[in-house]
Formats: C-alpha cells, structure tokens, sequence
C-alpha cells in the first residue's frame, strides 16, 4: 500500500520529463523550419551585421587620427570607402575592363583544346567538336539557343535580386552602424538581467573578431594579388594585372577562393605552354603559402585562423545552401557561432577554462 504513491509520483515525474523532451524537440523542430525558410533573409541581415561591423571599425580608425563625433566620422568613412573603390577602378579599371574579354576568349580558347583533347581519347561525346560547316552541328546550336532564350527571363531577375539584395545590406549596415550600442542593448535586454552583462561580453568579443578577421583578409587579398601580379608579369603571362586583381579579390574566401582563382590563371598560361602552367600552378602555391606562413604570423595578434577543415567544411555547406552567398558569408558565421560555443557553453555551462577564438 506505501508503495503505490511512490509508483504514482515516479510516473508522474517520467510523464512531465517526457512532456518536457517532446516540447524541446518541437520548439527546435519549429526554429530549425523557421531558420530553413527564413535563412536567405538571416544571411542578408547577417552581412548587413558585417558591414556594421567594418564601418565601425573604420570609425574607429579615423578616430585615431581624427578626433570625430560618429556622427561626423561615419559619413566621412561611407564616402571614403567608395571614393577609395571609384578610385582603384578608376585608375584599373579601364586596363581590366579591356582585358576582361580577351580572358574570355583565352579560357574558351582552352577549354575547346581540352573537350578536343578528351574527345581523341574517347572520354567526350563527337556531337560537339563538328566543324561549323555541318548542319547537324547548326542544328544543334540553334536548339541550345532557343533553350537560352526560354530561360532568358530568370537570367534577367538574377541581378535585380542582387542589387536589391546590396541596397538592403548597405542600408541596414549603415543604420547599425550609426549608433551599434543601441542595437547591441536592445536584443541583449532579450536576456534575464543576470545574464544580460555576459551577453554584452559575448557581443563585444564577437564585433573584435570579425574586426580582426577583417583586417587579416584585407591584408592577405593586398599580398596575393600583388605577389600573383607581379610573377605572371615576370613570367610573361597576359593579363596579368587581371588575374593578379581576380586572385586578390577571391582570396576573401580562405582556401576555396584560391583554387578558384587559380583556374583561369592555369588556363591561360596553358595557352603559352604546358611549363608556364606548371609555373603558373607553383606561383599560386608561393602567394598563398607566404600568406600562411609570413603574413599570419606577423598579424598573429590579430589573425582570426580557424581549422582548413571546419571551414571548408562550413563553405561546402553554405554553398549548397545559399550559393556563392552562403560561401562568402561561411567563415564569419563560423567564426560568431565558435566563439558564442565557447564562451555560453563552455564557460558558463562546462566551467572549462580556455582562450576564445581570436583572443590574444
């Protein structure tokens, strides 16, 4: 007889347990469906937060020099930044503009030498490689072109939406920026009052890092395209001041951006030779390993590295996730969501006692 309320209180406590998991489960069920539907908008927010974050450190700096209101020095900083893009296009972008087609036609040039090659060896179907007198050949051709005209129309909404999409950026990022403490204290007082400091820790660790992430990325696109330049320029390879700028601009994205850029690189030096792509191949190899081994350490301070592993990882990820988008926003997601990791669940939870990504 005294053991039935104990049986009674015992299921009681398992059906509230078990309630309790069937609720998580579904709260994050509904968040990760919530995530999935709404993710294209998070990213856009998200680089809208990145944005913030290097206005606000570009105050910051001229802040060094001058001393300025945010509300002076952050209009000073959205002319500079532009006036210094308008500028390098300016003074490039005429060579770069007239050297884009020709990159064109060299990679196409090259990249028939290879379906002719492939199709020699039977690894490429004939249909392709017939020469332009054939009708089958004009047939064909036409039917692709018909193809391309049918789809012509969601070609054309591609930019629209990349236009609207650099316009919201741009336009939140300065909102944030203006006055990002404001921001910062409204989504933390989310929190409990006992954890809202932590959660101004966490925020402020997190706006260093991507600060330092930034300036490690700038600085490495300034080293490889410069090293990449000046080799091709010594090797005798066209274009190489724009491949230079192309390996520049793609080393913003670690490791997959250097393969990338590597490629048409390759391409045209196998229009000069097979060893001015060997050449090409190892010159690649140098700009990228003096970023590793020479750059890096001399910002190790300041250098956000993480594992090529994770962030390969997180890139394939976000690539088959949200395209190239998702694949230039990879490295800071991972960098917000290893930091939040350490220092929420490790820390606080764990107790373990180590150094936060970034940290010094």
């Amino acid at each position: 007889m005294a053991e039935t309320p104990k049986r009674s209180g015992s299921l009681a406590d398992f059906t509230k347990r078990a309630l309790i998991v069937v609720l998580l489960a579904l709260v994050t069920l509904l968040i990760a469906s919530f995530m999935w539907q709404a993710g294209w908008g998070l990213l856009v927010i998200f680089a809208a937060v990145l944005l913030a974050v290097l206005l606000d450190g570009a105050v910051r700096l001229v802040n060094c020099f001058i001393r300025l209101r945010r509300a002076w020095a952050l209009p000073l900083v959205v002319i500079i930044i532009p006036g210094l893009i308008g500028a390098g296009f300016f003074l490039g972008g005429a060579r770069m503009v007239s050297q884009a087609p020709e990159l064109g036609q060299a990679v196409q040039k090259e990249y028939r030498a290879l379906q002719e090659m492939l199709h020699e060896h039977g690894l490429y179907p004939g249909q392709w490689l017939k020469s332009d007198d054939d009708e089958g050949d004009s047939d064909q051709m036409l039917s692709v072109g018909k193809q391309v005209w049918s789809h012509l129309g969601g070609f054309i909404s591609v930019p629209l939406t990349i236009v609207t999409n650099i316009a919201v950026v741009v336009v939140i990022g300065v909102y944030f920026a203006s006055n990002p403490s404001l921001y910062v204290r409204t989504v933390v007082r989310l929190w409990p009052p006992g954890k809202r400091e932590r959660m101004l820790q966490v925020a402020a660790e997190l706006g260093n890092a991507l600060r330092r992430w930034f300036i490690g990325r700038l600085l490495a696109m300034i080293m490889v395209g410069v090293l990449v330049a000046i080799g091709l320029a010594l090797l005798g390879v066209k274009l190489a001041f724009l491949l230079g700028f192309i390996a520049g601009i793609f080393t913003f994205i670690p490791y997959l951006g250097a393969v990338i850029s590597a490629i048409p690189a390759i391409l045209v030096g196998l229009l000069e030779g097979p060893w001015y792509a060997l050449f090409v191949t190892i010159l690649f190899l140098l700009a990228h390993a003096a970023e590793s081994y020479i750059l890096i350490p001399l910002i190790q301070e300041r250098q956000i590295h993480i594992a090529p592993g994770y962030l390969v990882t997180a890139q394939v990820l976000g690539g088959i996730y949200a395209g190239i988008f998702g694949v230039l926003l990879a490295a800071p997601v991972l960098i917000v969501l290893t930091i939040t990791t350490q220092m929420l669940y490790l820390q606080d939870v764990l107790h373990e006692k180590g150094r936060v990504l970034g940290q010094k």
